[in-house]
């Protein structure tokens, strides 16, 4: 009785754990796989979290001890199933059923670990890290803002374009557009009553922004005249067609012998004012040394000859000097005067006939329109050019009860034509109702001016202080960006003062959950914004209003799009 009872129950037991034999063939060891590749992804448990964790941070802790829990289990199913196997049946079939199951997966055993650990490996180092950089970028955080980075300013600012003649309004002068396209304008009483600047690169801005504001001051009735050193294209037909669509004159005063209009240096005006521009024109200039004694000797015969005629021209006062009865004294003195006087009375566009050179004072009266070419290669020429803004200056204050209209003065290139007279013009001309604007290339530009007897700094000071409007292109150099960024003012800007990252086992590098935030201060227009700003684009400064990153735009009119064209024609041949 009883040895039947065993007999029955080893044959249940025996069907039992064949069933579990035939349960687990032939996939149980791809699940033992899949647990084992599991725990190797998402990587072992380690020490338990800190108590200040979140608790993500304990759950995902869990997750891996139960992954590695449930692939040990797995490796000891598949060590207790070959037990088992030859256990249950008999050495032969338990021998086949193993080899069976190895040859099965015997690949895979090795391919999907090792294929987990890799995957593993390249999560640690690249994966991870991008997706903490995802994480950072979008998670809900305080605000901050970004300090200015020269990497992102280059090719920030596209170019807008627009016809500046849609955009004048009355009682102000268009200037340029911001970025959301709406006018930076300037009351008109604000740019009549203060001196302004334009600084820049060459092809940068600076003649288009004059192209604008003489445009508007011709509208306005201003007298305009415009001092170009370098000879402009598109200006002089722009300014001429507009005032002669207003029955305004135009003349063109070309200084450079080219026949489009002469002027005597020493021909009009008082008698002290042709002195002051004869000293200057002949560098009689006293400078404290042992050569002031014979240009004190220069300058009272010259000043004699040019009182005996109220209109000198260069080839009278040559005259008047040689019929002069002089000592051997004063003939010494006046041998370097005299030469320099021959010299400037050769030049065609010094020397008109009496009564037919552009006469200041006639243009002032009929509110002309002038354009006064010099050069920037020629030093004959800019001394010249400087003489004629000084003569126009003198003329302006004398005519002061007189004139109607405001004087608005360009005067491009201010590196060449520089002088003590522009100097006095910054300080005191608003009085006598001439508003100035001058352009030049960069404060370093300026720190040398052709006159050298002039301090650069002074000079350069001088219209910083006096020129409240101004128009800062890019091309410029570090220490006129330094200065913008300086008088541009601060912003209070919150930024992430730290941020920690942790590097992993294998270099992969992961920010950390914590940030400190502070305060900085920055410049408005920071210098990198300066320094990147393409052509087109400035930095406009004008009284009761923040420094703005602007864009101008040049006028089209027929006159302009033919001098374009030709130009384009001219250069497709040169190639």
């Amino acid at each position: 009785m009883t040895n039947g009872l065993a007999s029955q129950v080893t044959q249940s037991a025996d069907h039992f754990w064949i069933a579990v034999l035939r349960w687990g063939y032939p996939n149980f060891p791809m699940w033992v796989l899949g647990l084992v590749a599991l725990s190797i992804l998402i990587g072992w448990p380690g020490e338990r979290p800190h108590d200040d964790k979140t608790s993500h941070h304990t759950l995902w802790w869990l997750v891996r001890i139960g992954a590695l829990g449930a692939a040990i289990l797995g490796v000891a199913f598949a060590i207790l199933y070959r037990m088992l196997a030859y256990r249950v049946l008999s050495p032969d079939a338990a021998a086949a059923l193993v080899a069976d199951l190895v040859d099965r997966w015997w690949v895979l055993a090795i391919a999907v670990p090792c294929l987990a650990a890799v995957l593993r490996i390249l999560f640690v180092r690249y994966g991870r890290p991008w997706l903490s950089a995802r994480l950072r970028d979008a998670r809900v955080g305080q605000h901050t803002e970004a300090l200015s980075d020269i990497r992102e300013e280059v090719g920030r600012w596209g170019a807008v374009s627009f016809d500046p003649r849609a955009l004048y309004t009355p009682g102000e002068v268009f200037t340029a557009v911001n970025d959301n396209r709406t006018p930076a304008r300037i009351p008109t009483r604000t740019f009549l009553e203060t001196h302004k600047c334009v600084i820049g690169a060459t092809r940068f801005g600076k003649g288009v922004t004059f192209q604008s504001w003489a445009d508007q001051a011709i509208l306005r009735g201003d007298s305009v005249w415009m001092f170009d050193p370098k000879g402009d294209e598109f200006l002089p037909a722009i300014m001429r067609a507009r005032a002669k669509e207003l029955g305004r004159p135009f003349v063109l005063v070309d200084l450079k012998d080219q026949g489009h209009g002469t002027w005597s240096p020493l021909e009009h005006g008082s008698l002290e004012e042709r002195a002051v521009r004869m000293t200057e024109l002949l560098g009689l200039k006293e400078r404290g040394t042992d050569a002031d004694h014979y240009k004190a000797l220069s300058a009272r015969v010259l000043r004699e000859v040019l009182a005996q005629s109220p209109r000198s021209s260069l080839g009278n006062l040559l005259k008047g000097v040689a019929g002069a009865k002089l000592d051997e004294d004063q003939t010494k003195a006046l041998l370097s005067p005299t030469a320099k006087l021959e010299r400037f009375a050769a030049r065609r566009g010094l020397s008109p006939k009496a009564g037919r050179g552009l006469n200041v004072e006639e243009s002032l009266s009929n509110n002309a329109v002038v354009y006064v070419i010099g050069s920037i290669d020629d030093a004959d020429i800019t001394l010249a050019t400087r003489l004629l803004l000084t003569e126009l200056v003198q003329a302006a204050t004398r005519m002061k009860a007189v004139r109607t209209m405001p004087l608005t003065i360009f005067v491009d290139e201010l590196k060449f034509l520089a002088s003590e007279t522009i100097t006095r013009i910054l300080a005191a001309a608003a009085s006598a109702n001439v508003n100035m604007t001058v352009a030049f290339q960069s404060f370093a530009d300026m720190l040398s001016p052709d006159d050298k007897t002039l301090d650069g700094r002074a000079v350069l000071q001088s219209v910083l202080t006096n020129c409240q409007v101004k128009m800062i292109f890019g091309g410029t150099d570090a220490e006129t960006a330094e200065w913008v960024a300086t008088a541009s003012g601060t912003v209070r800007k919150r930024v992430a003062k730290m941020e920690r990252t942790k590097v992993g086992a294998l270099g992969g590098e992961t920010w950390e959950d914590q940030r400190m935030l502070g305060d900085a201060e920055e410049a408005l227009i920071p210098e990198n914004t300066v320094l990147s700003l393409p052509p087109g684009r400035a930095v406009l400064f004008q009284p009761g209003h923040l420094a703005a990153v602007v864009q101008v735009s040049p006028i089209r009119t027929p006159e302009t799009e033919a001098i374009a064209a030709a130009r384009t024609s001219v250069m497709a041949v040169q190639r």
